[in-house]
């Protein structure tokens, strides 16, 4: 196998930081993130190179970054929350970028090599929250569940984010998170990406090749009845459509953000 393929799922942080970057080069861009260009390196740069439909990416990735950032502001602003989780961090810049975090106790979870490279590149920035890197290979559920435990007895008020995380997991690997997450009585919102039928259907055809080693694996019949079965309840279905009606062939990828809280 070549190299510059991805190898890991660890190796899509890279791929998602480069077109953040891309993003940021633009004069009317709809994200700013100056810190992707300090996080990009010559690995990122071949695997781009290698993915197919770059133009499906260049426009997914700065909606999707867009789109989040509202959420989280938002939810931080009108919610009072105290603490955002962000399981599956990767190489995401928000803890150093977003305003009005300032109170806010923020938990960077990724695998250690992701958070290795990342905190190290980033050690004389100065985030704008209180910020704590954690190395956890997120599959290993009792780690996880004691270091959730662990952050929930410190927090009032939790905002969890798996930005591009769940579509990576076996379904029972998201019923378990789920479930550990729903027992916490302080986790009360949740963000994550859906993606609809017709975005798996080109996804899969699309990037077989490219992400052999790191598939899509989450695609249970009917997301919200998944969700409403474990006792989660959604709260609000934002539409990255809606926010890009002016791109090409944009009715192919039905794509939707959803907020879901503990009934």
């Amino acid at each position: 196998m070549k190299k510059e393929i991805i190898n890991h799922v660890s190796d899509t942080a890279y791929l998602i930081a480069f077109y953040r970057m891309l993003e940021t080069k633009k004069k009317n861009s709809i994200v700013k993130d100056p810190l992707s260009f300090l996080l990009i390196n010559d690995r990122a740069e071949r695997i781009c190179k290698k993915i197919k439909n770059k133009n499906h990416f260049d426009w997914l990735v700065p909606l999707r970054t867009n789109s989040i950032d509202f959420l989280i502001s938002k939810y931080i602003k009108e919610r009072n929350i105290d603490t955002v989780i962000n399981l599956g961090a990767g190489l995401d810049t928000r803890a150093y970028r977003l305003d009005g975090l300032e109170k806010i106790k923020w938990f960077d979870i990724d695998f250690s090599n992701v958070i290795e490279y990342k905190s190290n590149l980033l050690k004389n920035v100065l985030p704008k929250c209180i910020l704590q890197y954690i190395k956890l290979d997120l599959s290993l559920r009792e780690e996880r569940k004691k270091i959730i435990s662990e952050i929930c007895t410190q927090a009032n008020n939790v905002l969890v984010l798996s930005e591009g995380l769940i579509l990576y997991l076996k379904e029972i690997e998201v019923l378990f998170l789920s479930e550990d997450l729903l027992k916490h009585k302080n986790i009360n919102y949740w963000i994550q990406d859906y993606y609809s039928k017709d975005y798996f259907k080109f996804s899969l055809i699309s990037s077989k090749r490219s992400f052999k080693n790191s598939p899509f694996q989450f695609f249970p019949k009917n997301i919200f009845e998944f969700y409403k079965e474990i006792g989660w309840k959604n709260n609000e279905i934002f539409s990255c459509i809606k926010e890009g009606k002016n791109l090409k062939n944009q009715h192919h990828f039905q794509l939707t953000y959803m907020r879901i809280f503990i009934q």
